[in-house]
């Protein structure tokens, strides 16, 4: 009597099975990381005792991780930056309309506003010089002068430069 095993028949190979979207991974500020849809093979499995396991597929590599991690907070932060540039300009626009229609104690809010939302903002030298413009029709010299030298000092070849220097000379000679 023969104690061989009988021969082992071959499954023939599935067919790749479309991909499937995995669940999205978070990244730090809760917003999805890209996760692209990866395709699973499948290999063939040959009945009987000795039958090999399918590979699981290998995770992403720590470097894959964090370079999408990053790609998706570089543009969530293009996202940010076009909306707050839009939001800066609405904010200048509407101090800018205040000093037009003559109130420069709503225009000095609203700069106010402006350094309170948007600190180091795309346009706080154009608020700055809006704020000495308000503060010389309010009256305020002393003021204005002291944020006009302020400015000129941190930013001296500023294009705005003229335009504080025509505001202070302005305030200093009444």
């Amino acid at each position: 009597m023969d104690d061989s095993p009988p021969p082992l028949a071959a499954v023939p190979p599935v067919e790749d099975t479309p991909p499937t979207p995995p669940a999205p991974a978070l990244v730090g500020n809760g917003a999805a990381a890209n996760t692209a849809p990866r395709r699973i093979s499948r290999v063939p499995v040959v009945a009987g005792p000795a039958s090999p396991v399918p590979a699981a597929e290998a995770a992403p590599s720590p470097a894959a991780a964090a370079q999408a991690a990053q790609a998706a907070q570089a543009a969530e932060e293009r996202h940010v930056q076009r909306a707050s540039l839009g939001d800066q300009v609405a904010c200048i626009d509407r101090a800018r309309g205040a000093l037009a229609s003559g109130d420069p104690a709503e225009a000095l809010r609203v700069v106010a506003e402006y350094d309170a939302r948007f600190p180091g903002g795309m346009l706080s030298q154009e608020a700055t010089v809006l704020r000495i413009e308000a503060l010389v029709k309010e009256g305020n010299r002393p003021a204005a002068v002291a944020v006009g030298r302020s400015f000129l000092a941190t930013h001296p070849t500023s294009p705005h430069a003229a335009k504080v220097n025509q505001l202070i000379d302005g305030a200093d000679n009444p």
